[in-house]
């Protein structure tokens, strides 16, 4: 066989036995394990994953190959103790590996950093929630404590080549707002799709509407809490907050709490309270969730679960701009606007949802084989 011919299979088989250290330091517990499996399926290569021992619980679960596990603490929120740690592992690891930290904050950026200086040349690291701290204006302080500031550090890991991870090109879009990275990867949120789904009978006058989700202002349940409070006419639709509920008792006259004896809430247990609905609402102010993804929006897509959404761009670029996977509405209108829009499915029309749905997750189940 030519010589040429040797070297080609050589590189191929390097290129197929890419070495990954993967660290999820500061998610524990069941959450993000939906995230972080979906991630490390779709790596192709040596796999080493370094997470808390529950949080491998959750995740070895749903994996479909052998990866390596190591145990580690989750992160502690001292820069030296972050410095330590980069220093200590550094000893462990191959240079020409690719590092993946695949939750961040101020802390794991030091990690990025010292073991860039240390020679490792691939480290990129997942931005979720800790990204919107970006958008925070600067004031006399924040110049002083520069050095545990994102602004500051974000830019420092870009000069050092070192690469943010985003997930979609609406954060990516919304982030140039605020500063300028040039060392980036755009990717589609990374989810394990269900195959198959269970299909529910539409009742136009039993509409079961689930809030997923923390019940926080942010993810909008605060607005509509109060909006179902102020409107008396909603007599067909019964409301679920399918989330921890400890810190809304308030609501209990509005919402069914469908995990209020659960201790901890599971995948399983999600699955089996979205299949008993017929939609999933999200209603993000149109500010809310500019610099990050929703993995709930997928919860209820993998359900198969026509969303209803307000103007929001991530969950609009998720829907394609249209209405085929749910329904749109405006929340400064209030909740009457939605409620009109709902009066005007029929069995029909919510098979069609349904169907666009469906559909959309299978193409994206095809393109992940």
């Amino acid at each position: 066989m030519p010589a040429y011919r040797e070297r080609d299979i050589k590189s191929i088989k390097e290129e197929m036995m890419r070495k990954f250290y993967v660290f999820e330091s500061i998610c524990s517990e069941v959450f993000h394990s939906q995230f972080n499996s979906a991630y490390l399926s779709a790596l192709e290569g040596d796999i080493v994953f370094s997470s808390t021992e529950r949080h491998w619980f959750y995740i070895k679960k749903k994996l479909k190959k052998n990866i390596q596990w190591k145990r580690e603490s989750q992160r502690k929120k001292t820069i030296l103790s972050n410095v330590l740690w980069a220093l200590k592992n550094s000893k462990f690891m191959a240079k020409k590996a690719e590092l993946i930290f695949l939750s961040s904050d101020i802390f794991i950026f030091y990690r990025c950093i010292i073991l860039k200086l240390l020679g490792f040349e691939n480290i990129k690291y997942v931005t979720h929630a800790d990204l919107e701290n970006i958008k925070n204006p600067r004031k006399i302080k924040d110049y002083v404590l520069f050095f545990r500031r994102h602004y500051f550090l974000m830019r420092l890991l870009d000069a050092m080549d070192i690469k943010i991870v985003l997930l979609s090109r609406v954060i990516y879009n919304n982030l140039c707002e605020y500063i300028k990275i040039k060392n980036y990867e755009i990717i589609e949120h990374p989810y394990l799709y269900d195959e198959v789904f269970t299909k529910k009978k539409y009742e136009r006058e039993n509409i079961k509407i689930a809030f997923l989700g923390l019940p926080t202002k942010e993810k909008g349940f605060f607005w509509l809490y109060n909006e179902l409070k102020k409107n008396n006419k909603i007599k067909n639709c019964q409301f679920y907050l399918l989330g921890k509920c400890e810190n809304v008792n308030y609501a209990r006259d509005r919402f069914v709490f469908s995990f209020e004896y659960l201790d901890e809430i599971t995948d399983d247990d999600i699955k089996k309270e979205l299949s008993r609905m017929d939609y999933v609402i999200f209603p993000f102010a149109e500010e809310q969730y500019k610099l990050r993804a929703s993995g709930t929006v997928f919860d209820a897509l993998n359900a198969r679960k026509p969303i209803l959404v307000t103007n929001n761009l991530f969950i609009r670029d998720v829907m394609g701009g249209e209405e085929p996977l749910g329904l749109i509405f405006d929340d400064n209108f209030g909740i009457e606007q939605l409620i009109n829009k709902l009066g005007a499915i029929d069995e029909k029309k919510y098979e069609e949802l349904v169907s666009n749905v469906d559909d959309f997750v299978k193409k994206r189940i095809i393109n992940a084989r």
